[in-house]
């Protein structure tokens, strides 16, 4: 159950800056100079299946290009020259469409629209056969109501007729308008609406506190942030929203000498788009209640370093993950409720233990100082193995030997002690 923060028990201002939108153009090379070739495909090869050749039109390096005049001459290996952007937005429909054409059907349907187009508007004379009007009597005939291509041809032109602008704005703005609120142990944004023309758009924050995440929605995106994560006084990070879109231009390629068939060609450039969001939340001490967990050894009550600690919620869900320090750890503004601490890895030269322990958060307990124990790992000692002498790799005779002449001189030392003790006496 959601709500809203009040004033009276903790402050918490959101300052949300939004910067202009920096826009970066991946910029496609446009050549000034193209070599055009033609490739006769024979009668009927064609998705309409007419009793007529058709020339297709490619550039040395394989794009394709599309006549704008079919009662000219068709190039044989000319150079043609750059004159700049068409300035027909029917042409420049037409043409963008042929943007991604990968084969020859797909280059029959865009280049029979871009003829019908051009007679359609009085743009470009038809030949002395007859062939535009052929092929345009065929696309509109009655036994190709159900053809794909004829159907995809019809469409095109009627959109080039209707087409009043030639569109490649580009824009991507971010809501300022944001209102935070609780939900169970998260801080939450209300939805950040996002604008753009691009089709789809990333977030990602940067330098935000732990666990922050983003989640997308129908007319933009919120932003959580687990209320353990967010300390005393500000807590600035920010979203950066980027979104690509594509740009297609059409420009127009003449023969110098006017021998041949003026081409259009498709070029494609990539709009990146950047806007940013800046956010500062302000956490007052004296509005939070603090949960103190501190680690420890269980002989010498010594703070330990190194373990892998979580906190879980009352579901089981983790809703913060740390490494103890010589210093206790802090979580603030929990939600009333209960949780548990769990170790996943004991300190080095200590035992991991499997102890859970429990605690509560409510409206009275503002300070809470949890002691996680560790007992130190028990010390092995080495096992003292006796070598047996052949395994030492002494001469077995050898050892006989020398024990035995140790024998022989203790005897003679005692024989020898008798014998002067008589003389003596």
């Amino acid at each position: 159950m959601k709500k809203k923060i009040k004033l009276t028990t903790m402050i918490f201002m959101a300052t949300l800056v939004l910067f202009s939108n920096l826009l970066t153009v991946e910029a496609v090379t446009v050549p000034d100079t193209l070599v055009v070739n033609t490739t006769e495909v024979g009668n009927g090869n064609n998705p309409l299946k007419l009793n007529r050749s058709f020339a297709i039109k490619k550039t040395s390096d394989g794009k394709y290009m599309y006549c704008m005049d079919y009662h000219m001459l068709s190039p044989k290996n000319t150079t043609y020259k750059n004159k700049g952007l068409t300035d027909d937005n029917g042409v420049n429909y037409i043409v963008s469409q042929g943007a991604t054409v990968s084969n020859d059907n797909d280059y029959f349907i865009v280049q029979t629209a871009l003829w019908i187009y051009l007679l359609d508007s009085n743009l470009m004379q038809d030949s002395s056969y007859g062939s535009i009007k052929a092929y345009k009597e065929s696309v509109y005939s009655s036994q190709n109501d159900n053809n794909k291509a004829a159907l995809a041809i019809r469409d095109m032109i009627a959109k080039a007729k209707s087409a009043t602008k030639i569109d490649n704005d580009t824009s991507l703005t971010v809501d300022k308008n944001i209102s935070f609120t609780k939900q169970d142990d998260y801080y939450k944004t209300s939805v950040i609406k996002v604008s753009t023309t691009a089709d789809d758009y990333e977030v990602k924050l940067e330098n935000s506190p732990s666990g922050a995440k983003v989640e997308k929605v129908e007319s933009g995106f919120v932003i959580k942030v687990p209320a353990t994560s967010l300390k005393t006084g500000d807590n600035n990070f920010k979203a950066v929203v980027t979104a690509n879109q594509n740009i297609t231009n059409v420009y127009v390629y003449k023969d110098p000498n006017g021998t041949y068939q003026p081409v259009s060609a498709p070029y494609t450039d990539i709009q990146n788009m950047k806007d940013e969001v800046s956010l500062s939340v302000d956490v007052p001490k004296t509005s939070q209640k603090v949960v103190s967990i501190i680690k420890r050894d269980k002989d010498t009550n010594k703070i330990l370093e190194g373990a892998s600690l979580s906190l879980l919620n009352e579901k089981g869900e983790v809703i913060e993950e740390w490494t103890s320090t010589k210093e206790a750890h802090l979580i603030y503004d929990l939600a009333n409720g209960k949780y548990s601490i769990i170790e996943n890895s004991a300190p080095n030269g200590y035992e991991k233990s499997d102890e859970k322990l429990t605690f509560e958060v409510n409206d009275q307990n503002e300070l809470q100082t949890i002691i996680f124990y560790n007992q130190k790992s028990e010390i092995v000692e080495e096992e003292v193995i006796n070598v047996p002498v052949e395994s030492t790799g002494m001469n077995k005779s050898l050892v006989n030997t020398v024990a035995g002449m140790s024998l022989i001189g203790l005897g003679i030392a005692i024989v020898y002690k008798k014998s002067k003790k008589r003389i003596n006496n």
